[in-house]
């Protein structure tokens, strides 16, 4: 299974590594585009090195029940299963401007070790048992952050590939393409800082695994 994992990851990665092109550096993050697109997709690639330790952000990740309370516009996150020690089923729901309906991730996520890289990794669950009837749910391809030490850090690079279901208008993705992948990585800097996360029994189940 692990093995295939991997493999699954690197034809992904392999994929899109030459499809993304520069965009601008949007308060010290960097943003990318795929040069080609279809209609309704919203694809976008955030980098940025962090003076943050590796650790403190799987830790911080790990730990699901605390999302809430820093993620931008998270509502709640759901676990409806755990499939491993680093594999789940699960939900999150997000906010989305009036007047449209909010948004729901229904993913499945691996938590993936390829060598020094850590991967946060997930996609679309097909599943609409698991659907909250008061959200819209999003089509996602992709969701991938990666997290790589670097000599005095971390280097992250937040992936999306997908779409929120239903209309959006081109000011609302523009927001998420642009705001969102910067407000997600300034939020964790934020509450490493403030020294927030813990080990959770996500995190101790994750070390457990890579041993």
């Amino acid at each position: 299974m692990k093995r295939y994992i991997l493999v699954l990851l690197m034809l992904v990665t392999s994929t899109f590594a030459s499809e993304w092109v520069f965009v601008q550096e949007y308060e010290g993050v960097k943003l990318f585009k795929l040069k080609e697109q279809k209609d309704g997709i919203i694809p976008f690639k955030a980098t940025f090195d962090s003076t943050y330790e590796q650790e403190k952000f799987v830790q911080l990740l790990l730990d699901y029940q605390m999302k809430k309370d820093w993620s931008p516009k998270l509502k709640d996150v759901k676990l409806h299963k755990q499939l491993n020690k680093r594999s789940y089923v699960f939900s999150e729901y997000y906010s989305t401007p009036w007047p449209f309906y909010d948004r729901e991730f229904l993913l499945t996520g691996e938590i993936i070790k390829n060598g020094d890289v850590v991967h946060f990794k997930a996609s679309q669950f097909d599943d609409s048992s698991y659907a909250d009837d008061s959200h819209v749910v999003a089509n996602v391809q992709l969701l991938d952050v990666a997290l790589k030490p670097i000599e005095k850090g971390t280097h992250i690079e937040f992936r999306f590939i997908g779409d929120m279901g239903g209309v959006i208008p081109s000011w609302v993705s523009n927001i998420i393409q642009k705001k969102w992948p910067v407000r997600f990585i300034q939020a964790m800097e934020k509450t490493l800082s403030m020294n927030k996360q813990k080990v959770s029994k996500e995190y101790k189940d994750y070390l457990e695994d890579i041993k």
